[in-house]
Parts: C-alpha cells; structure tokens; sequence
C-alpha cells in the first residue's frame, strides 16, 4: 500500500511541533492551563490521525490494511503503518516508555 506521507514528513511535522511544546513547558507555566499548550496538542494528536488515516497498519495474514482493533476472525500480524505513540512522543507530548 502507498501512503501519501513519507517518514521524513512525520519526523519533520514533530520537530515543528516539539520545539514548539519544548519551549512551552520549559517557560514554568502549567501546560493543562494554558489555552495555546491544549491547543498545540490537539494539533498534535490531528496530524497523528492524519497520517494513521494514510498509513494504516497491513495485516500480512490476510493482506488488508485495518486498525489492529478492526476485530474479524482468525489471527491478524500486523506490520508497518503510522506509529502513533512514537509521532506523540517526538512532538514531546507523551513518553516512548
């Protein structure tokens, strides 16, 4: 399957906006208080499901792409596809542990 974004596009989109949060966080406000940090996440989390939306997971059992939570029978094995939880950690709004 294609998908229209490369990973150059993702790390790109979360340097921009982790430079953004990092310089947010570190100026000693309280980031669930602030409008423009809430804001900025939920920027964040729309690019994640952009490109999640263009860069869904394969299953290489049945050869269809579909969320790992799609459900159907049998066994699916995912591979590849947009990793979420890492596009969030890199913009610095979610830990990779």
């Amino acid at each position: 399957m294609t998908t229209r974004y490369q990973s150059k596009h993702y790390e790109d989109v979360a340097e921009i906006l982790y430079e953004w949060t990092r310089t947010r966080t570190e100026s000693g406000h309280n980031p669930t208080e602030c409008s423009e940090c809430i804001n900025v996440a939920l920027i964040c989390a729309d690019f994640a499901d952009l490109f999640a939306t263009h860069d869904p997971p394969i299953c290489i059992t049945c050869g269809v792409p579909h969320s790992p939570s799609h459900g159907g029978k049998g066994t699916h094995n995912f591979i590849s596809g947009f990793d979420r939880k890492w596009f969030l950690a890199a913009c610095g709004l979610e830990s990779e542990g």
